[in-house]
């Protein structure tokens, strides 16, 4: 049965029984694991609003929305998997009651890892953050391929393979809850120090040892294809050798397997030099990972390691990928050293393999090093100190970015899925800001920008760093009055223009307003006959306005150039637009040529250069069945087509 018949079955037999709870599910799970990833979010909302304790569908929508990158409401949600029946078994079973956050003043807490390898090592990051929590003593429980590495966490807390051998211990919690207690955020994660784990010296030498006699060309590549086979989703992430073997075309490398267990003797033959029977911990494998250029993995434990430890590591996913690894980006938050490379059409690896080989004569070509720098060595305690001011789970206001050029020379357009290139990086301190004196946050942050050839879009991954509230509090930012006090208000502009020529369409008397300034359309009669309803940037907006929907009008201020994601963003939009109706934005256009990057005067803030330009607003606008029009300099108008 194919996927959309399988589909029209779910959906017919949940016509059939709406009340069906396991068929919501089903569905759910079906849309996620077919890409239809904000259609799967609709129903299991739905879901939870009739069974709001349904720990499968919290779990599920916890984890889709933290591949949205929905940090804040993810974890939490994230959390409700050991209400399930069958992940309870997970759990040690020990007396001690769960830590919740609390003060650790006189108490020793005991950290476990309940999951897989991979989630341990993504997350025993946080690990060091608990000493900034109370005097408290941490004890590290996990799997024993894990005990050697994780002695080498920074604060030197004991590690133990069994929980009987912590000794007495006051609280408990598993790792994998550690990132909702300490409120992580990709902000967060940009101000912790990578690598948090490391080699054993004297091993990293053994192997740069064995390297030197083994190795004949100028470049080893640490290779890994497939996962452990008994895992859920392992068919989907794993690499048929055949395919992955082009890999052995890679000019003046040889190909070091990670690979456990042994590869068969076939695919040693292909000159695959196999060292699996010394991979006998995580320990051993992070010291022979130091000796090697790079590591080329699938979605597996071995991606964690090489990026915890800060090695270049590009990692091959599947087109629906694990939540850990967000949308459409080319780098990783988790690991400043990783580059990702997805699958743009499910099951098909070739085109993968393809550009892999063509970024290997680039990387090759080009070599460059990733620095993560801090006020100390990462190693050192201290490193985290910072974290100890004001609230203990912010972030240091200096958040380092690695110098030019970039890791990722190019990445998905957010317009139109192109490739785009990197074009220039930014210097802040040189923005509008010195006009008025003013000193702003990150101010001297390099902001590396990239360019669509296809559509013209420019674009920067530095907002995916900011939460909706911080995307909000930039909307809204007074100072933007101090940098030009004399710039025209295009709200008076916009009002104007509904008035005089909008022409009405269905509904056109409900009209959505996105603004940062809602008291201008709220605070005076402006009323007309028609309804005014407004909304804040970057506020969840379909479960507030759905169910008001269709409107005949949208109007966005201040809102679609700094969006992340502007396709998610306007495929949200047109589903709430009525047939005919109207999108009316307010935005400066960008001009056309391809390093030409301005700043708007009422925003000298970082990573607030002017992004789309008129053929970028026609490509995604069209894109979502929008036809697109420039009346004047700065109102971009869309039109939703009847049919």
């Amino acid at each position: 049965m194919s996927n959309d018949d399988q589909q029209r079955r779910l959906t017919a037999a949940l016509s059939r029984a709406p009340q069906d709870l396991q068929l919501r599910y089903d569905l759910a799970a079906h849309l996620w694991e077919n890409g239809s990833f904000h259609g799967a979010r609709e129903v299991l909302s739905t879901l939870l609003s009739v069974a709001p304790d349904q720990p499968e569908a919290n779990f599920m929508l916890g984890q889709l929305l933290l591949l949205l990158g929905r940090f804040a409401e993810g974890w939490a949600r994230y959390a409700w998997r050991y209400r399930m029946e069958y992940a309870r078994k997970l759990l040690p079973g020990m007396a001690q009651p769960y830590w919740q956050g609390g003060d650790l003043a006189g108490k020793t807490l005991l950290v476990f890892g309940e999951q897989g390898f991979g989630d341990t090592l993504q997350f025993a990051r946080f690990i060091p953050l608990l000493r900034t929590r109370g005097e408290g003593k941490i004890v590290v429980g996990c799997s024993p391929p894990l005990q050697r590495l994780l002695l080498s966490l920074p604060g030197e807390a004991p590690v133990v393979s069994n929980p009987v051998a912590a000794g007495p211990f006051d609280w408990q919690v598993p790792v994998s809850d550690l990132p909702g207690l300490v409120g992580a955020d990709l902000a967060l994660l940009a101000a912790l120090p990578v690598p948090y784990v490391w080699a054993d010296p004297a091993e990293v030498e053994r192997w740069r040892s064995w390297r030197r006699q083994a190795v004949t060309t100028r470049w080893a590549v640490g290779v890994v294809w497939a996962g452990r086979p008994t895992h859920a989703h392992d068919r989907r992430r794993s690499i048929p050798w055949p395919v992955f073997s082009r890999l052995c075309r890679l000019s003046d490398a040889t190909l070091v397997s990670l690979q456990l267990p042994k590869p068969s003797p076939e695919i040693l033959q292909s000159g695959v030099l196999e060292v699996s029977d010394v991979l006998v911990d995580f320990a051993a494998t992070a010291a022979a990972m130091m000796a090697l250029d790079l590591i080329v993995t699938v979605d597996t434990a071995t991606a964690h390691l090489a990026g915890a430890l800060g090695r270049p590591v590009w990692t091959l996913l599947p087109r629906v990928p694990d939540w850990r690894w967000l949308l459409e980006r080319t780098d990783s938050p988790w690991y400043p050293s990783m580059r990702l490379f997805r699958q743009q059409t499910p099951d098909d690896w070739s085109e993968v393999m393809d550009r892999v080989v063509a970024a290997w004569e680039v990387w090759t070509a080009t070599p460059m090093t990733v620095a993560v720098q801090s006020a100390h060595s990462a190693r050192d305690p201290a490193a985290w100190d910072p974290l100890r001011q004001g609230s203990p789970w912010r972030w240091p206001t200096g958040i380092f970015f690695p110098p030019q050029p970039p890791l990722q020379e190019e990445m998905a357009c957010r317009c139109c899925k192109a490739h785009a290139r990197w074009a220039a990086a930014v210097d802040f301190s040189r923005c509008q800001a010195d006009a008025v004196g003013l000193h702003l946050p990150h101010a001297g942050t390099p902001v590396d920008y990239y360019h669509c050839p296809r559509c013209g879009c420019r674009m920067t991954r530095f907002f995916d760093l900011w939460e909706p509230a911080r995307l909000h509090q930039s909307a809204v930012d007074p100072l933007r009055t101090l940098a030009a006090p004399g710039r025209a208000d295009p709200r008076q502009r916009l009002w104007t223009i509904l008035q005089t020529w909008l022409a009405p369409g269905p509904d056109a008397h409900r009209i959505l307003v996105i603004d940062s300034v809602i008291e201008f359309w709220e605070g005076s009669e402006k009323g007309g006959g028609w309804q005014l309803l407004c909304r804040e940037p970057f506020q969840e907006l379909l479960p507030f306005v759905s169910h008001l929907a269709p409107f005949g009008v949208i109007v966005l201020v201040d809102t679609l150039h700094r969006h992340p994601w502007p396709d998610v963003f306007l495929k949200e939009l047109t589903a709430i637009l009525a047939p005919g109706g109207t999108l009316l934005l307010a935005l400066d256009a960008a001009p056309e040529e391809a390093n030409a990057l301005v700043f708007p005067a009422y925003t000298p803030r970082n990573g607030l250069a002017v992004l789309h330009t008129c053929r970028s607003l026609e490509t995604l606008f069209r894109r979502h069945g929008l036809s697109w029009r420039q009346p004047e300099p700065g109102v971009h108008v869309g039109k939703r087509s009847i049919v």
